[in-house]
């Protein structure tokens, strides 16, 4: 018997609503970096008008809303994928959206995913009495398709959970296994009857591989040498030169020892276009790595 309540105040912090110009669904957060970058897991057609035409969209974490899209701070946009696989990913450059406690399994341990296996999600369901509530639900796993990056679980769908994170019990520990992505009807419903469908989710694995590559964004930020306009210290001027590990560092001519790290979001919110060059910088690597 699984301690789920324990699981789900683990995961909680980092699930956030994700509301659209045509709607809402769940999403989380799964990847972070020091300088505020952030990878929201979700499904693909929660945010398909976003993927589509650029969209603005919203960003619930808590009674906390962040706002992303045209021209508004932060946005790097989604991960584009095979459309015929119901997932998508959404970067931004937001530093109070939470850093994630509960990791994406590993490729080994998504092995250890098997039929019958009991998993948990969570989501916001468009209920009477529970609208813009994070919910839980739990069942257990029907069928894994190998080919498809997909599953299906013996449980329920309810509009405005889909993007919500599927997650199980390891022996390492809980992990997230994929995000839910819809509910499959049973075609052979009886008029003004009711039988159950399955529940479905996509596959960890539409969201793991990016992680690696973005892994790889620091020292491509770095190499392309920015040249910011003063010292956000003491005004004066800036250099740069190498660290021990051959990458640029950027530092204040002045004296007054400012190292600057491009990385930092407090230094590019009060330096003069530095969130607008770090975004820039940022979308273009993050493009050119899903475009692999």
């Amino acid at each position: 018997m699984h301690d789920w309540q324990r699981y789900v105040d683990e995961i909680t912090q980092q699930v956030v609503r994700i509301e659209t110009q045509s709607g809402w669904g769940t999403g989380f957060v799964h990847y972070a970096r020091r300088g505020g970058t952030r990878c929201i897991a979700t499904a693909r057609h929660v945010v398909a008008d976003v993927l589509k035409d650029k969209e603005p969209f919203r960003v619930w974490h808590g009674s906390r809303a962040f706002d992303f899209g045209k021209d508004t701070k932060g946005a790097l946009f989604v991960q584009r994928n095979d459309a015929d696989v119901d997932s998508a990913m959404l970067a931004v450059i937001e530093q109070d959206l939470p850093k994630p406690r509960v990791s994406l399994a590993s490729p080994e341990e998504r092995q250890e995913v098997r039929i019958g296996m009991e998993v948990g999600w969570l989501g916001f369901p468009g209920l009477d009495g529970v609208s813009g509530q994070l919910c839980f639900f739990s069942g257990r796993i029907s069928f894994v398709d190998e080919s498809a990056n997909h599953f299906l679980i013996d449980g329920t769908a309810v509009h405005g959970c889909s993007g919500g994170p599927v997650f199980c019990v390891m022996a390492s520990g809980v992990r997230i296994i994929g995000a839910l992505s819809g509910y499959i009807p049973n075609a052979n419903m009886p008029k003004g009857g009711y039988l159950p469908g399955l529940a479905a989710a996509v596959d960890v694995s539409n969201y793991k591989g990016l992680e690696k590559n973005l892994d790889q964004l620091p020292s491509q930020e770095r190499s392309l040498k920015i040249k910011l306009d003063e010292c956000p210290k003491c005004g004066g001027r800036l250099a740069e030169r190498s660290d021990r590990d051959g990458q640029p560092d950027i530092v204040c001519q002045s004296g007054c020892g400012a190292l600057i790290d491009l990385l930092d979001q407090d230094f590019v919110r009060n330096a003069p276009g530095g969130a607008a060059r770090l975004r820039g910088i940022l979308v273009e690597n993050f493009r050119r790595l899903v475009d692999r």
